[in-house]
């Protein structure tokens, strides 16, 4: 509906959705429903109603969104949380106990990246992936976690 709108929000909300999702596909490490696994959360108006998608050593992620708010001159600035139990994530990667390190990257449907700050943090057995500060359209937030250099 975006070029219907003008690409312009007529307004706000504050509403907030929970919802449980059924395994992740594309790695055993993701099957496990006997414990939580991971909390993704965004203010993204649409967004892929399933798990991260674990493809070619990425966690892939889609969101979508109205770029303007309304009055249409201010932006909607994006925001995106991951945190998965690290565990998990060693799991997925065929890591042992070694520190983990993740990048996120927010991808156009172009493929290009674009502007946004990212944040990631390993403590207490949780690993925690953000990014904020991208502007909506049709985006991939792509998530690929390492090692930790030394």
């Amino acid at each position: 509906y975006r070029k219907q709108v003008n690409d312009i929000s007529i307004g706000t909300n504050r509403v907030w959705n929970f919802a449980s999702m059924a395994a992740g596909s594309g790695s055993r490490c993701l099957q496990d429903t006997s414990k939580v696994l991971g909390v993704v959360t965004t203010n993204a108006l649409g967004y892929a109603g399933e798990s991260p998608a674990f493809k070619n050593g990425f966690l892939d992620y889609k969101v979508t969104g109205l770029h303007y708010l309304p009055g249409g001159q201010d932006l909607v600035l994006g925001s995106y949380d991951l945190v998965m139990r690290s565990d998990t994530a060693r799991c997925l990667y065929g890591f042992g106990k070694t520190p983990l390190y993740a990048t996120v990257s927010v991808l156009n449907e172009k493929g290009t990246k674009s502007t946004a700050s990212t944040v990631v943090s390993e403590k207490n057995g949780w690993l925690k992936m953000a990014a904020y500060g991208f502007t909506f359209s049709k985006k991939t937030i792509k998530v690929k976690i390492t090692k930790k250099k030394k």
